[in-house]
């Protein structure tokens, strides 16, 4: 216990193990505050903590609290420390929240860091003092021994706060014990008394039934199916950009080539047509033979050809069905294929003239 009893507001904390702001300072608020609470009116003890701050009182009546559950050699050893002269009220709560069977351990560790490090700081300490908490508990583990975590857990699950009704849940567990108390034990007991043990147990699991299951597998089918149809989506995408992003050939040569071949077939058309006007009747030569794509010399009427491995030589006269009709030197007609023929020369364009003239029914000479 605390021997000092002078309040906050009038003591000198210098004459106090530490300075202000230490380990003592709160202790010593926290006894102020405790007395004030038990001598005051509610509503005065209200207006003390509005003025002086709730959260500031609280903190120190619980660190009062804590302090006076050690025994005096473990307030001597923690009053041993070598705290910072300003010590947070985070890292008081810390130190003072660590379970009593871990408490030894956990000044010791500070004081081993002490001579490592040399001095502690308020984060050191809460660091420190935080690997010796406990987690809290969610629920008894059966079969293990009994420990005082596991039976304040249990109070504080019940809510037994009548000293009465704990003594009477702990003779209860020691009788259905043989040897020790279990976690066992104080289930059967609390269940005995009347007690709700499932605030004791952990939360059953829980049990899927058939229905469950078939609406767990029916959506896992949409959502596969619904994955399926992206991934779809995504290939024939990917697909089309390909495509895209593929180099288009281009077409022009073609179409240069066409634009020529055009060409070439109205050229072909015009001269075709101009040789039909400048021939007689009789000499027209047949117009699916002059639309022939034979790589052959294209033969017209008049025109001088020779008989290939041969002398003769002779002038065109027209095409028959069998050939075309050539007049000899000699005087004889005879008809050869275009193969036979090799052309010597043109028609004479004033031959040419007088066999319009003459076609037309006009004298070769002006009256």
């Amino acid at each position: 216990m605390i021997t000092h009893t002078l309040s906050p507001q009038s003591a000198d904390y210098t004459s106090f193990p530490g300075s202000a702001r230490s380990l003592s300072y709160y202790l010593l608020c926290g006894q102020d505050y405790r007395q004030q609470q038990e001598n005051l009116t509610p509503d005065d003890f209200k207006e003390i903590r509005e003025k002086e701050g709730k959260s500031f009182i609280d903190l120190c009546l619980k660190l009062l609290k804590q302090w006076e559950n050690l025994d005096d050699c473990l307030q001597s050893s923690i009053l041993a420390i070598q705290f910072p002269k300003y010590l947070s009220a985070a890292a008081a709560v810390a130190l003072l929240k660590v379970p009593l069977d871990g408490l030894k351990n956990c000044l010791s560790q500070l004081n081993e860091f002490i001579q490592k490090q040399g001095a502690l700081t308020s984060t050191d300490i809460s660091k420190i003092a935080q690997l010796f908490h406990i987690k809290p508990k969610r629920y008894l583990i059966l079969g293990e021994v009994a420990s005082n975590n596991d039976w304040e857990f249990t109070v504080k699950k019940l809510k037994l706060k009548d000293s009465e009704q704990i003594k009477s849940l702990k003779e209860q567990a020691q009788t259905l014990a043989t040897v020790e108390v279990l976690t066992d034990h104080i289930v059967q007991a609390s269940d005995i008394l009347g007690y709700d043990i499932a605030k004791l147990l952990p939360k059953p699991k829980k049990q899927f039934t058939q229905k469950d299951l078939d609406l767990a597998t029916e959506q896992l089918t949409r959502e596969n199916a619904t994955l399926k149809s992206e991934k779809e989506a995504l290939f024939l995408r990917l697909q089309f950009l390909e495509v895209q992003s593929t180099p288009k050939l281009t077409t022009e040569p073609q179409i240069e080539i066409l634009e020529q071949s055009e060409t070439t077939e109205s050229v072909d058309t015009l001269e075709k047509q101009s040789t039909l006007e400048q021939f007689n009747d009789d000499e027209v030569p047949n117009k699916e033979d002059l639309s022939s794509s034979s790589l052959l010399p294209s033969f017209i009427p008049g025109m001088t050809v020779k008989v290939q491995n041969t002398n003769l030589i002779g002038k065109i006269k027209r095409k028959s069905p069998s050939g075309w009709i050539v007049k000899l030197q000699n005087g004889l007609s005879k008809i050869f294929q275009p193969e036979q023929l090799d052309v010597i020369s043109q028609p004479s364009q004033k031959k040419n003239s007088l066999s319009k003239s003459k076609g037309f029914g006009l004298s070769p000479h002006p009256a």
